[in-house]
């Protein structure tokens, strides 16, 4: 079982949360949700503004701002098997991907 980083969190008057991994709290990092979560007031006037909570969650691995969709699969690899064909992998999804455009075009391509 891989063990969690130490976290630091500071935590603003307005309920604002951001998680670090140093504790000079310079580098923003948290694994396990979004880094900077913003309190209720940030959420009540970009409620207005028509934002939705969503929207303002910050996600960051290793100081390096990412996407929701990047932070979940760098900590959720995909468990997908590869198979080497002529010294290259390819997962069976891409491997499917590929017999289908070959049957198509009348040609394999390895």
């Amino acid at each position: 079982m891989k063990t969690k980083k130490t976290q630091y969190i500071q935590i603003d008057p307005d309920g604002t949360e951001r998680y670090f991994s140093d504790k000079k709290m310079t580098t923003y990092h948290r694994e396990d949700g979004p880094a900077i979560e913003w309190g209720e007031s940030w959420i009540t006037r970009s409620f207005t503004t028509g934002w939705r909570k969503d929207d303002l969650d910050c996600w960051f691995i290793n100081g390096r701002q990412v996407t929701e969709k990047e932070h979940y699969a760098h900590y959720n690899p995909s468990k997908a098997k590869t198979i080497t064909i002529n010294g290259k992998k390819f997962t069976i999804e891409e491997l499917n991907a590929l017999i289908k455009k070959a049957n198509e075009d009348d040609q394999l391509p390895f």
